[in-house]
């Protein structure tokens, strides 16, 4: 688990990011209630500055899901570590068990939700298959 969420969903749920990419939440309220459904643990009240945040952490996304080859995906996954992401720490919030954070704690969700997307997303730039899962998830967006 990072951060709470799972990293492989149960057949027909979708992961978090890409759940998030397809159907972008309007609301401060919406998009705590949807982490929540993901297994996230919510430590602060939910702002319309954390929804503010994920719409941009949302486009980064795409462009890693969307990028030809893990060379290409790199590229982006790393800009979001750098600006997203803290040494990683070991915690039991809320008696989950202990697993890695890749942030300092107690930050607002929208920078909760960068570095778990940051982080998470450097699982999927190899093998190909999986960053073409997410892609593929996430591209329903449009079709949907």
């Amino acid at each position: 688990m990072i951060e709470g969420t799972k990293t492989s969903p149960m057949p027909g749920e979708r992961p978090l990011a890409a759940d998030l990419a397809n159907r972008r939440p309007a609301t401060a309220g919406e998009l705590a209630d949807r982490c929540r459904a993901a297994g996230l643990v919510l430590e602060h009240p939910v702002t319309s500055q954390d929804l503010d945040r994920v719409h941009p952490v949302m486009e980064a996304w795409e462009k890693v899901v969307d990028a030809a080859d893990e060379r290409e995906r790199a590229e982006p996954v790393n800009r979001m570590l750098a600006d997203s992401a803290a040494h990683p720490r070991l915690t039991d919030h809320a008696d989950g068990g202990w697993h890695l954070h890749y942030r300092d704690d107690s930050r607002p969700l929208g920078s909760v939700l960068f570095a778990l997307i940051s982080a998470g997303g450097q699982v999927h730039v190899s093998p190909p298959a999986a960053a073409k899962a997410w892609s593929s998830a996430v591209r329903t967006r449009s079709a949907g």
